[in-house]
């Protein structure tokens, strides 16, 4: 979810400028209680230019190709709600997601991280 998207404008204020990283908080049960204190901003690049060099790559923990990104320290936040939307089903559902695009780009999951096989 994205908090205060009136924000996103500003950014546009600055034409030099293609890729912004918006800071991402994480959320238990928004807005009540916040988990992660110590990874905050957690920074994701979600707001760039529509051009052929800013384009994502890779299926699972995709990057970004254009490397010059901004950052949007007085912005938008990214609202990262945890546990309130994820059922047991969804869950199942993302571990065999993560799991076959894991077996296509030839890496290993384990723990959440990613290995290189």
């Amino acid at each position: 979810m994205l908090a205060d998207p009136h924000l996103l404008p500003t950014l546009t204020r600055y034409p030099e400028k293609e890729v912004w990283a918006l800071p991402r908080r994480k959320w238990l049960h928004y807005p009540i209680e916040r988990t992660e204190y110590e990874a905050y901003p957690d920074w994701q690049v979600r707001f760039f230019r529509n051009k052929p060099e800013n384009r994502f790559e890779g299926k699972m923990h995709v990057r970004l190709k254009n490397s010059n990104v901004h950052y949007a320290y007085i912005g938008p936040h990214i609202e990262h709600l945890q546990e309130q939307f994820r059922t047991p089903h969804k869950t199942i559902q993302r571990q065999a997601l993560y799991a076959r695009l894991a077996f296509q780009q030839g890496v290993a999951i384990k723990g959440g991280d990613v290995l290189e096989k």
